[in-house]
């Protein structure tokens, strides 16, 4: 297990004291963005911005396309749209 110490005084900070160390209140070092792969994208992201450009609405034949991340497994979604589907028409046969 990785442990960050306060580069002033050399106290191990807990969770929940990052970024402050308990005797004298400063800040530690920030670690910034870490690149990750994103497998709801498909992409390995390196920046905030590459993973905005890629969920940003595009144009495609006079459709637009918004890709929405997904956490969970397609047919989680397969099956809700079918349920949703169901429900529609169920509601038209009651009127």
């Amino acid at each position: 297990m990785k442990t960050e110490k306060c580069p002033d005084c050399g106290e191990v900070m807990t969770i929940g004291s990052w970024p402050f160390c308990g005797d004298h209140g400063k800040p530690g070092p920030s670690k910034g963005y870490e690149a990750h792969f994103d497998y709801g994208l498909g992409e390995y992201i390196t920046t905030p911005g590459d993973r905005n450009k890629l969920l940003r609405p595009k144009w495609e034949n006079d459709y637009r396309i918004h890709i929405q991340p997904r956490d969970m497994p397609a047919s989680h979604y397969r099956e809700t749209k079918e349920r949703r589907m169901e429900q529609q028409q169920a509601g038209k046969r009651n009127r």
